[in-house]
């Protein structure tokens, strides 16, 4: 995986603008979803471990991005806390 993130980098392919926005938009391309499987599951430990706001978010987002449906949709923090915690 570094190395094809590196060859992207080095010569994105055909259609890619070399202004892909920030780092995490140009991983999204080069790797697709599974890229952000690690990330969605270090945020799930850290809920479970020790739950924040801040992680309940990335949770979110990361699973959205991973399994192409939402999670806690409508569910803010401080609910999602007030039923898990």
């Amino acid at each position: 995986m570094a190395r094809r993130l590196r060859e992207f980098w080095i010569d994105p392919p055909a259609g890619v603008p070399s202004d892909a926005g920030d780092w995490r938009t140009r991983v999204d391309v080069a790797f697709g979803v599974r890229a952000w499987r690690p990330v969605l599951g270090i945020a799930q430990v850290g809920l479970r471990e020790g739950p924040s706001e801040e992680l309940f978010e990335e949770a979110k987002l990361r699973f959205r991005e991973v399994n192409g449906a939402p999670w806690m949709d409508g569910v803010s923090y401080d609910e999602w806390a007030a039923d898990t915690l």
